[in-house]
């Protein structure tokens, strides 16, 4: 699966999949003003756009094709928009294309591999509400790196949006190897240790299922770095209670990742992990490493790297990308040529963000 609209030069997503010439655009009555910049290409760049007149009106300034005003009921449109299949088209909508109908439609006639929506944020909470979700239900885990970080109390805008606007609860657990509860704890992740943390997880997915306002049947997990590590493990080990999960510069393979990581970092993370040149240790790494057991990855992954990036090599997304997809897997793959270690660049976060929301929403559907 491919994130197909414009992205800033640096980027480069995977182009494996079939080519997504439909685009379903919600649009508020805010306008263009209230559309993401992945939105407002995807209608730039249509040679047609569809809509009802009001619709067409909001988003003129926008348009550079040809337009056309589509029928109510809409489902008679259905047959002129396959006219132009192979061919850049947008359809615009109102608010959430799959709740107002637009998108359920037209699904019926194209593959959803053929298409891309994007709901209008401004109208999502509404759409949400109106089929009755409680938003906060579905579950976002966001896993820390490190191994020694700590997440604590802060703004963070990015978790701002994904519970204000997509509508999810977002825990972020300090699991074992954490920082903040003493040495004994930071240290109970160490060498061998290393899967307690992952079981960390596993046991806050059981807590989850406990939870009356919570869904079990939508859990994302989400970590980068280390925690994109754990990202991985944990959809290795528990895949059948998470919908999908994000891959943030995570480490794929221990071994390789040892081996390759910046020279003045080796020894430093061979304290922490297990130095991969005593060969029990290096069996020990290999057989709990994500690239080892990807066939287990049964659910979505989103996938983002830096290619420059010295501490966790490039080459860790490579492995997870292809074992996976080898197995029948689906990923999405991002990354930025001009970034290491995370994304610093805005262009490049925001296509990030943009990607992750696109991601998420998708997973919600």
């Amino acid at each position: 699966m491919t994130f197909n609209p414009p992205l800033p030069a640096a980027l480069r997503p995977d182009t494996a999949a079939l080519p997504r010439w439909l685009s379903i655009v919600g649009i508020g009555e805010d306008g263009p003003e209230g559309l993401s910049p992945v939105a407002r290409d995807l209608i730039g760049d249509a040679e047609v756009v569809f809509g009802g007149r009001r619709h067409l009106g909001l988003a003129a300034p926008l348009i550079r094709g040809a337009t056309k005003a589509w029928p109510s009921p809409f489902d008679g449109a259905a047959t002129e928009v396959l006219q132009h299949r192979g061919h850049p088209v947008c359809v615009l909508a109102t608010g959430d294309p799959f709740n107002y109908g637009v998108g359920a439609v037209l699904a019926r006639h194209v593959d959803v591999t053929e298409m891309v929506v994007v709901p209008a944020p401004s109208a999502f909470s509404l759409s949400a509400a109106r089929l009755g979700w409680s938003l906060p239900q579905a579950v976002l885990l966001s896993l820390h790196g490190g191994p020694e970080s700590q997440f604590r109390p802060g703004f963070d805008p990015w978790i701002q949006y994904m519970v204000n606007e997509l509508g999810f609860a977002v825990i972020a657990p300090n699991v074992r190897g954490s920082s903040g509860y003493g040495k004994t704890y930071m240290a109970l992740d160490n060498g061998v240790l290393r899967e307690d943390a992952v079981k960390d997880v596993g046991a806050l997915l059981v807590w989850i299922g406990l939870q009356k306002d919570l869904d079990a049947k939508h859990v994302v997990v989400a970590g980068g770095s280390y925690g994109g590590y754990l990202t991985l493990a944990t959809l290795v080990n528990y895949s059948d209670r998470l919908r999908g999960g994000v891959d943030v510069s995570g480490i794929a393979d221990f071994v390789s990742f040892l081996t390759n990581t910046a020279p003045y970092r080796q020894n430093q993370r061979r304290m922490e992990y297990g130095d991969e040149r005593d060969l029990e240790m290096r069996s020990f790494l290999r057989r709990i490493s994500p690239v080892t057991n990807a066939d287990r990855i049964t659910r979505p992954l989103l996938v983002v790297h830096g290619k420059n990036d010295p501490r966790v090599p490039v080459s860790e997304a490579e492995q997870i990308v292809n074992k996976v997809r080898a197995k029948g897997g689906e990923v999405w793959y991002l990354l930025a040529a001009d970034e290491g270690h995370g994304y610093r660049k805005k262009q490049n976060r925001d296509a990030y963000y943009e990607t992750f929301a696109q991601f998420l929403m998708m997973l919600r559907n």
